[in-house]
């Protein structure tokens, strides 16, 4: 949140460490260091760096692990199963025709297509620790080679503690994750080898447009690209959220988990409390109305009203029409009315050029007020 994406050495503290005597001057303590914006420096030009890709995806017992090294034109992929089965295609084949189509199709937005004739090593394996073993051979043998920074692209359904508590070697490498996720059903059909290869090949064959979308959506929040979880549309709003309120020196908080924790225990909140009570109801009338009418205010939400609003679409079915004393309800999005709110369409008026912010305003429309739903 401070120092975001790119930072320098204090200049005194950098003279002293070229005037010591000791040669490590590549470790320093985070209090020298100081926030750069991009127009002083770039962050991560594409030269500077090599990359290469990681593949996974797991349906129930049936899994596929793709490790691609662009340097050598070689890849190596694993397909687990509780039986040795191959039933994979031509590899070699079916990569120079997908590249060929994604080549005319012509949609890669600039990004960098990888070259053609790879050659691919297919291994079948029942026992998971074998997978790991042999991937990490192959990531120690590429550290062998000294070819310089590398980072891993990794397109995986595993997190990146989970990867590097199996595979020690991947933490060696910086990691970037890519926030794209297959099918859970794409293996549940009998010729899933194939269906899986060639969903691999495709997701590898756009992995630079991937990395790129990704490194810009870093750029514009001003964090590591290592750093940026799924709901990037959220995680940026609370960064610059966090960021304005530590500039107004409003006193931010540290929780382990996405619940912010004030101190206290949730026996001394009242709102609980409340609720205990709204749940004893006693009828006071007994009528049958046909329609019932109640003004709101959306704008005036209760103190932690928030709620996504996929969390609060009870009684309602896909077609948004709801039964309610036998009348028929249509219930409009409410992310639509929100979307139409004046001052949100003032804010995206100031920004017009900048497609990251515009979607983090959209974003915003999945959060509701709880009075709009009482």
């Amino acid at each position: 949140m401070d120092l975001g994406c790119l930072c320098v050495v204090e200049k005194d503290k950098a003279r002293q460490l070229s005037a010591s005597a000791s040669s490590d001057t590549d470790t320093f303590e985070l209090s020298w260091l100081q926030f750069k914006t991009l127009a002083s420096y770039p962050y991560l030009a594409s030269d500077a760096f090599k990359t290469l890709y990681f593949y996974h995806h797991k349906v129930g017992n049936k899994a596929m692990y793709g490790l691609f090294l662009p340097t050598s034109k070689k890849a190596v992929v694993f397909v687990v199963d509780t039986v040795r089965s191959n039933q994979m295609p031509n590899l070699n084949n079916m990569y120079n025709n997908e590249r060929n189509a994604v080549k005319e199709a012509a949609n890669l937005n600039g990004a960098k297509l990888p070259e053609a004739d790879f050659q691919f090593e297919v291994r079948i394996e029942t026992d998971i620790r074998q997978v790991y073993r042999q991937i990490q051979k192959a990531l120690t043998a590429y550290k062998t080679e000294k070819r310089g920074p590398t980072v891993i692209a990794v397109q995986s359904t595993m997190d990146f503690p989970t990867l590097g508590a199996a595979m020690p070697v991947i933490t060696d490498f910086p990691m970037i994750p890519i926030h794209i996720a297959d099918n859970d059903g794409l293996y549940n059909v009998l010729d899933w080898q194939r269906i899986g290869a060639k969903a691999m090949l495709r997701h590898f064959l756009k992995s630079d447009m991937y990395f790129q979308a990704t490194l810009e959506q870093c750029r514009y929040f001003h964090v590591p690209v290592g750093n940026l979880p799924k709901d990037t549309t959220m995680f940026g709003a609370d960064l610059f959220y966090a960021r304005h309120l530590k500039k107004q020196n409003f006193v931010l908080w540290c929780s382990p988990t996405e619940k912010p924790d004030l101190g206290g225990k949730e026996a001394d909140d009242n709102r609980l409390m409340t609720e205990a009570e709204d749940a004893n109801l006693s009828v006071v009338s007994k009528h049958f109305r046909f329609s019932i009418c109640d003004p709101i205010n959306p704008l005036a939400p209760c103190f932690a009203g928030g709620q996504p609003t996929w969390r609060l679409q009870v009684g309602l079915r896909r077609d948004r029409v709801g039964r309610v004393g036998g009348e028929h309800v249509v219930a409009e999005p409410s992310c639509q009315r929100y979307r139409r709110d004046g001052r949100l369409r003032r804010l995206r008026r100031h920004a017009p050029s900048q497609p990251r912010g515009y979607a983090v305003l959209d974003g915003l429309g999945r959060w509701r007020p709880l009075s709009c739903f009482l």
